[in-house]
């Protein structure tokens, strides 16, 4: 995706006018306004005015430093600090930050006509500008887009380059971003914060609330001829935040940390393994990944393409594709026997290769090492440690990657 990007000075070239929008969504000051996050019922000050933005002026980007102006009441600027209080005290990354910004967006402004969608988008804009985020506001003359500074790609999202940074275009809470049907954007001066803070999608702990377990899940597979059963107890909170979560790279999810599931999990399959080969752990834990679940594409199972399943979502989902279950297991294998994988590609299909010394039929080279071809994914259980799949005989496996 393209876009034409001029700066545009707002505050040198037009006369603030604060009489040009008047607020529709009023909640009385003095009374306090609450909404639902996850488990938790949060409460927070109401705003006198709220401020909006119809683009449908004969000066939209008055209007836009109009609803500037209004953001940067007292009143507005503490219903900042109370969210940024929030996200210290229930432990919040950016993304869940974010998602909680977007969650009194929609209560403050209720429904799904554009000017409601566009004033979602510029209060999370404000509030996470003042936040202390490096976010940047762009308009094609009416829609603004919301883009935040960040050093990771993500999929299904909208990119730019401002100034030198990689910018990621962030909607309401679990919707993908959408083009602009390559209309030329503007950059606003609005809030700019070069040295701000840069967007980390990363999940790098697991906040205290999301890690008590109030469900149960079990996943019956088959090994060796024989019939086994996990029962794993999970937080439904975290899988729900998982579900809305932008899609992250491979590498990423294998760096999460455990879950109270993913730790009963890892528990269970390592003793069932115990005092097994090296050999005959990795061929049980390809039963595993083979029989635990159901055989869908994501367009089958979810109607989208190429959404990745992390290791975590894994253990609460009736259905998974190939690449599910590639990442799976190499997460098994690194975790449980501590050995090196890396993950391979063939034109509709991914599998891995697994670091294991000896000689084994289908072997790839990548480095200093040679891995060994395992196919996790089935649905059928007979193939052997270094035998692939009669459609991907005749050709080569990429290296993901590489």
């Amino acid at each position: 995706m393209k876009y034409r990007l001029a700066i545009l000075m707002l505050g040198l070239l037009i006369q603030l006018n604060c009489s040009k929008v008047e607020g529709k969504h009023k909640n009385d000051s003095s009374h306090s306004f609450t909404i639902s996050y996850f488990q938790s019922r949060l409460t927070f000050q109401g705003l006198g005015i709220v401020p909006i933005y119809n683009g449908k002026t004969d000066s939209p980007f008055a209007d836009l430093y109009t609803y500037y102006y209004k953001t940067r009441s007292e009143e507005f600027e503490k219903l900042t600090s109370e969210l940024l209080a929030v996200k210290d005290s229930l432990q919040l990354n950016d993304w869940m930050f974010f998602s909680l910004v977007s969650s009194v967006s929609n209560y403050l402004y209720v429904g799904t006509a554009d000017s409601n969608v566009w004033n979602k988008e510029l209060f999370n804009w404000a509030i996470m500008s003042q936040s202390g985020y490096n976010v940047h506001l762009l308009t094609d003359g009416a829609k603004p887009y919301i883009y935040f500074a960040t050093n990771q790609l993500v999929y299904n999202m909208n990119y730019v380059q401002l100034q030198g940074q990689l910018c990621v275009q962030l909607r309401e809470t679990g919707k993908l971003s959408q083009s602009n049907g390559n209309k030329s954007l503007l950059q606003t001066a609005l809030y700019q914060n070069p040295d701000g803070k840069i967007f980390d999608f990363n999940l790098n702990y697991i906040p205290y609330w999301l890690n008590y377990p109030n469900r149960l899940t079990n996943i019956n597979f088959e090994a060796n001829n024989l019939a086994f059963s996990i029962s794993l107890a999970y937080n439904h909170n975290w899988y729900e935040l998982l579900s809305n979560y932008p899609r992250l790279t491979w590498d990423t999810y294998l760096r999460l940390p455990n879950s109270e599931p993913t730790t009963q999990l890892l528990s269970q399959l390592e003793s069932q393994i115990k005092g097994m080969s090296l050999e005959k752990k990795i061929r049980f834990l390809l039963s595993f990944t083979r029989t635990g679940w159901n055989y869908k594409s994501d367009q089958e199972a979810m109607n989208i393409d190429n959404w990745l399943l992390s290791p975590d979502e894994m253990l609460i989902a009736k259905n998974s594709d190939c690449e599910d279950r590639s990442l799976m297991f190499l997460y098994l294998c690194k975790k449980i026997l501590n050995v090196d994988g890396i993950l391979l590609t063939y034109p509709d299909h991914m599998t891995v290769g697994i670091y294991i010394p000896g000689k084994y039929k289908n072997q790839i080279k990548s480095g200093d090492k040679i891995y060994t071809i395992c196919e996790p994914t089935g649905p059928q259980d007979f193939l052997e440690i270094g035998e692939v799949a009669p459609a991907q005989r005749r050709v080569l496996a990429q290296i993901l990657g590489e």
